[in-house]
């Protein structure tokens, strides 16, 4: 893709089986694509501040928090330019295949002062009826100003264009891109007005809203989690230990404002600053009375009164970790729900009054975890009751018995012993004379084995075998469920000198399973022999029946 000549080589290479080899029918093709568009404004030029040819413009105040600007303007005002950038990684604003959108005039523009930190940006094209003209922009650094088609990188890259495949033109129709500064840093904005491929001329006009937000409940950020309880803002409620149920009755004006900088922060990644707006009214806080036990699963839904427009988050925490918004370092997890997508101005509604929203959280450890639920007024909203219920799944821990099983120094009795000379090998035997086996092993990231989603599949009875002597080095070997109603295999690869028979097992080399019926594969592509340790089980709780499976080396 360079302005630079290279030389290709290429072989065609033959079996190592003189028997397969045969004529064969080579066909090289030289592509020479088009000049690029626009080659008189490349390679374009970097600037220390707005060159004259970007027209600046100023926003007046119209609010307390809003600025806006309109203007008017003719796609024959401006001149074309080369548009390989806008599809670069760094940019990342419109796909090559979209590019006769916009390889018409281009009339540049940029905002006179930066966006200031913790503000919106909403850009809008309404061409003249009949004129076709699109849109686009992008968000740099303060000290930066780049200028197309010199744009080494951006920050943000938005556009606005007829995007439906075959639907090249939209004559009339309004455009529009929009920009978020949720930090609290200066951004330089420019934006274009082009037209598509062979379009130089046509009148537009842009309007421009920008609106900023001072900090939000700037009162609240001198909160201090305490480190040995609940704080008093935080009311708990308890989960029936025999039905997993619990509920609670409440009301957001017993809450209060919080700043919201925590939630999109990446340690804690809750919702992000876009959608602060939904959750900057009152903030009522509560916890389950004890902690969330180990391999369970919480749903706690929020059912708003009618008409009550409500929304949820949840934190999970270590159990001795009693997070107080906004003082929130972080967190194993945090999930929110709240009102539909939207993009301001251009789609949707995040009001949806009296509907349920619904967080869940995972506990597939060993441990307990805090869990600390926060119920928020959208914007302005301080008032609205609610009822929040909690349903607690609590797993039994699947053959507790087998834990936390033994480490060998040698494969144990009633580990079956297969030796394996590269030849195919046929095993036959009976699920009735193995044991069941913990499972918590197999979706240990060393070991990746199955997930814990299908532990279902391996829950009966447990056979092992280890066959000996193979893989040696270059070979690959297949294992091959054949026969077994209700059976399903795993296996796994590990070095010599080592022997893990589950639950005891700490990591693999490569680990692979089948449930039914199926094959295993081992490939050992280096030079030194492994061993390989195969579990037939039965599935869903069985234990008795036969089974047949082959190891063959390809």
């Amino acid at each position: 893709p360079t302005g630079n000549p290279y030389n290709s080589a290429f072989a065609v290479a033959g079996p190592a089986i003189p028997e397969l080899a045969g004529p064969v029918e080579l066909q090289v093709e030289v592509f020479v694509p088009p000049p690029p568009h626009c080659p008189e404004s490349l390679p374009g030029a970097t600037y220390a501040t707005w060159p004259t040819t970007v027209e600046r413009v100023s926003l007046e105040r119209t609010g307390e928090t809003t600025r806006t600007a309109s203007l008017s303007g003719d796609l024959a005002e401006g001149t074309c330019t080369n548009l390989d950038w806008a599809d670069q990684s760094s940019v990342a604003c419109f796909p090559a295949t979209r590019f006769d959108r916009f390889e018409g005039s281009h009339v540049q523009y940029a905002l006179s002062e930066p966006m200031p930190p913790r503000s919106e940006l909403t850009i809008t094209l309404t061409p003249t009826e009949g004129n076709d003209v699109n849109l686009y922009g992008f968000q740099s650094g303060a000290t930066r100003f780049p200028v197309p088609p010199a744009i080494p990188g951006v920050i943000a890259c938005e556009a606005s264009y007829p995007g439906q495949i075959g639907v090249a033109t939209n004559p009339g129709e309004v455009e529009q891109i929009f920009f978020s500064n949720p930090t609290d840093n200066p951004y330089n904005i420019a934006f274009v007005a082009a037209g598509p491929a062979g379009v130089d001329r046509g009148a537009y006009r842009i309007d421009i809203e920008l609106r900023e937000s001072t900090i939000h409940c700037e009162e609240s950020l001198e909160t201090t989690r305490p480190s040995d309880g609940w704080a008093p803002s935080v009311q708990t409620f308890a989960i029936d230990a025999a039905t997993g149920e619990g509920s609670v009755r409440g009301t957001i004006d017993d809450g209060a404002c919080t700043n919201l900088d925590f939630a999109s922060d990446s340690a804690v990644a809750c919702f992000p600053a876009t959608r602060n707006d939904l959750f900057e009214g009152n903030v009522a806080l509560f916890a389950p009375s004890t902690t969330m036990p180990p391999n369970s699963v919480l749903t706690v839904t929020l059912q708003p009164d009618d008409g009550v427009d409500l929304n949820l988050f949840g934190l999970q925490t270590g159990a001795t970790v009693y997070p107080l918004p906004p003082d929130v370092p972080g967190a194993v997890a945090c999930e929110a729900s709240y009102g539909p997508a939207f993009v301001p101005g251009i789609f949707g509604d995040p009001a949806n009054p009296g509907e349920p929203e619904s967080v869940r959280f995972y506990n597939p450890t060993s441990n307990d975890y805090n869990i600390l639920l926060g119920v928020a007024g959208p914007r302005g909203v301080t008032t609205g009751g609610f009822e929040l219920t909690a349903n607690l799944e609590v797993g039994a821990t699947h053959c507790e018995e087998s834990l936390p099983g033994t480490r060998f120094d040698a494969w144990p009795a009633f580990v079956e012993r297969l030796p394996f000379d590269g030849t195919a090998l046929e095993v036959e035997g009976e699920l009735g004379r193995g044991a069941c086996t913990n499972l918590d092993w197999a979706d240990d990231s060393p070991n990746a084995c199955f997930p814990g989603t299908l532990d279902e599949a391996f829950e009966g009875n447990h056979v092992f075998y280890a066959i000996e002597g193979e893989p040696a080095a270059g070979s690959t070997v297949r294992v091959e469920l054949v026969e077994g109603d209700r059976t399903s295999i795993y296996g796994y690869q590990i070095g010599a000198g080592r022997f893990p028979v589950p639950p005891a097992v700490s990591s693999v080399l490569a680990c692979e399973y089948a449930i039914d019926a199926g094959a295993l594969v081992f490939t050992n592509p280096g030079e030194q022999p492994y061993q390989l340790f195969i579990g037939v089980a039965g599935a869903n709780g069985v234990t008795d029946g036969r089974y047949r499976f082959t190891v063959t080396r390809d």
